[in-house]
């Protein structure tokens, strides 16, 4: 199934530490399923705070995995102190 996550990063981590955290996520997709394409959309302005930020570094990721590794995704996703929000979701029914 092809999945779309999108997650969002402390800006006050450095950029080595966004291009560590971005490595750490590709590597963990690409262990578990097709990795089909990665795009930093820069710092953005939060619609409303979360965790006390009013910013966050947006980092959207494209792939292909099994549903079960979704969960595992969003359990590293929340055991990094780097992300502050995150969201998967399918992006294409089993018919296409």
């Amino acid at each position: 199934m092809k999945f779309e996550t999108i997650f969002i990063a402390d800006t006050n981590c450095t950029e080595a530490e966004i291009k560590k955290v971005i490595n750490k996520f590709t590597t963990y997709i690409k262990e578990n399923g097709e990795l089909e394409e990665i795009q930093d959309w820069g710092n953005k302005k939060l619609a409303y705070p979360i965790k006390k930020h009013t910013e966050g570094r947006y980092i959207l990721i494209n792939f292909i995995s099994d549903y079960k590794f979704i969960e595992k995704l969003e359990k590293t996703y929340q055991e990094d102190k780097n992300i502050i929000k995150f969201i998967t979701v399918k992006t294409e029914t089993e018919e296409e």
